[in-house]
């Protein structure tokens, strides 16, 4: 299991990393073929001989395509999410970060109706991957924890639980 947790001196703070690390190799591959094929579409733009109204159409498609898939992949590369579990104010702190824009969204821990383990159906980055999901009441949903491996999510899952059950009490 990798969950990485790491404490801060006076304990009030806990930040679990969301993603296990065959993730985010996972995560880096999918930018990075995105940004490839924004690439190869790129050079396929300025490469292309075509006459007439085909060549306009080609180029206005492979330019939109170069956009795309070049945009999309670097979302992937560079947005990153994290998950803080605050002691002393009892909530729960999502930091989303990107470059130089951090997005940071706090909802109170005594808030939280359940903990759940769940196999996403449709998702777009990853296949047959396992998710630790906290589940609000105001049904709001938030990923703590991401990994291809169902013990490695039921471990993180049942470390989560530990640390939230002895804040609460």
């Amino acid at each position: 299991m990798i969950l990485k947790i790491k404490q801060n001196k006076t304990d009030d703070l806990i930040k679990v990393r969301a993603y296990s690390k065959p993730i985010i190799l996972s995560k880096l591959l999918f930018g990075l073929s995105f940004i490839l094929v924004g690439l190869i579409l790129f050079n396929s733009f300025y490469n292309i001989q075509i006459d007439g109204i085909k060549e306009f159409f080609f180029k206005i498609f492979s330019g939109l395509g170069v956009i795309v898939f070049t945009l999309f992949g670097l979302h992937t590369l560079l947005v990153w999410e994290s998950v803080i579990i605050d002691k002393k104010f009892q909530e729960i702190i999502i930091e989303v970060n990107f470059i130089i824009y951090k997005s940071v969204k706090r909802i109170a821990l005594s808030n939280l109706r359940k903990l759940n383990i769940r196999q996403p159906e449709n998702d777009t980055y990853f296949f047959d991957y396992w998710e630790v999901i906290l589940i609000f009441s105001n049904n709001e949903i938030v990923r703590v924890y991401s990994s291809y491996s169902q013990s490695d999510a039921e471990k993180a899952a049942h470390k989560i639980l530990e640390i939230i059950n002895l804040w609460r009490q």
